[in-house]
């Protein structure tokens, strides 16, 4: 023997071509998260869209003005629908029982771009607790539209006093 140990060519041995895969892989994720990234800050309205104008003027709005502007219209959409709330669900309560005379809550509304309701949450104040009344109104659809849509998903968050 010669003394001298043989050590494996890069070049005739399989590693190479993982280092190789390895590297080519890593580029073109690269790319994709760099082409991704960038497509996603460029406006998908194009200027010569109609409603370019009106998306632009609604960014205008802050987001303090925009959630205020939508309360005071689920507000509105919810006092719409009181009568069916207080025949299918405090009338049946307060029928069994008559205490509390009044009930306080808080619903958390959620709307989507178009201004569809699209998730709610209701609470209720410790203070006069109609549990029963709580469950029969989250029974209800979700079919709040508010009258001007949002333009953004938005949520929300409205008290409400029954009966």
């Amino acid at each position: 023997m010669s003394g001298v140990a043989s050590r494996p060519s890069w070049r005739s041995s399989s590693a190479w071509w993982l280092a190789a895969a390895i590297v080519i892989a890593g580029g073109l994720i690269g790319l994709g998260l760099f082409f991704g990234l960038r497509a996603r800050d460029s406006d998908p309205v194009p200027a010569t869209h109609p409603s370019a104008s009106s998306a632009r003027s609604k960014a205008r709005e802050s987001r303090a003005q925009l959630e205020k502007r939508v309360a005071k219209q689920a507000a509105a959409e919810l006092e719409k629908r009181r009568p069916i709330f207080v025949a299918e669900c405090w009338k049946p309560a307060v029928a069994a029982n008559p205490t509390p005379s009044r009930a306080n809550y808080t619903f958390s509304l959620s709307f989507d771009p178009r201004g569809k309701e699209n998730g709610r949450g209701i609470s209720e104040s410790r203070d006069a607790l109609r549990t029963d009344v709580a469950a029969c109104l989250r029974k209800q659809p979700l079919d709040l539209k508010l009258p001007t849509p949002p333009g953004v998903q938005v949520s929300v968050e409205v008290p409400f006093t029954l009966p």
